[in-house]
């Protein structure tokens, strides 16, 4: 006969881990036929995936994975095209990267490719956007320094943390609340809401 203090811990666990239990849910692995490495990134309410995928040959391809189907999305010219969100309405966002080695944002909508770049930008990418047409994201100009940037019906913004040495925008929610980061003179890292 077990003590009576291992059955009342043996009851307490069995407690504590019956609800994690319930809401488990099986993994399901998301693999590019054929691609050497597949990076999924973004889902939006019905299921779809969007993500990239490095080739055989080391090119990177976006994609996206609705209903069990893989479609490559890849900007017209661009070296290289990462995909980091989608809406609910469909739009996919993502970065792309031109000949010239510079980085591009783009917006995919109704199967219309549109460029989106930070005035004066050396870099524009990061963008997440939600469904309201919002996009979140990061900039550089020719100092190097990394900005944040909301761009909203057709206009830029920039989001800078106070006195940070650079910042960076990652999300944006339905209400146009951002989240990211920033660096101190200190060097270190914080988030930010």
């Amino acid at each position: 006969m077990k003590p009576l203090g291992t059955i009342l811990f043996l009851v307490i666990l069995t407690l504590a881990v019956a609800p994690l239990a319930a809401v488990a849910q099986p993994l399901t692995i998301i693999d590019l036929p054929g691609a050497v490495h597949t990076l999924t990134i973004g889902i939006n309410e019905d299921g779809d995936i969007v993500g990239r995928y490095v080739a055989t040959d080391g090119t990177t391809h976006g994609f996206l994975l609705r209903a069990g189907v893989f479609t490559t999305i890849d900007v017209p010219g661009a070296i290289q095209t990462n995909v980091a969100g989608i809406s609910s309405h469909g739009d996919i966002v993502g970065r792309h990267v031109t000949p010239d080695m510079v980085s591009h944002v783009f917006v995919l909508s109704g199967g219309v490719f549109t460029t989106i770049d930070f005035p004066g930008a050396t870099f524009t990418g990061g963008a997440r956007s939600n469904n309201r047409g919002q996009i979140a994201g990061v900039y550089t100009l020719a100092d190097g320094v990394r900005h944040g940037f909301l761009f909203d019906d057709g206009k830029f913004a920039a989001i800078n943390y106070p006195r940070a040495l650079g910042t960076q925008l990652f999300d944006i929610n339905e209400q146009g609340t951002m989240v990211g980061h920033y660096l101190t003179p200190d060097g270190n890292s914080h988030t930010w809401l």
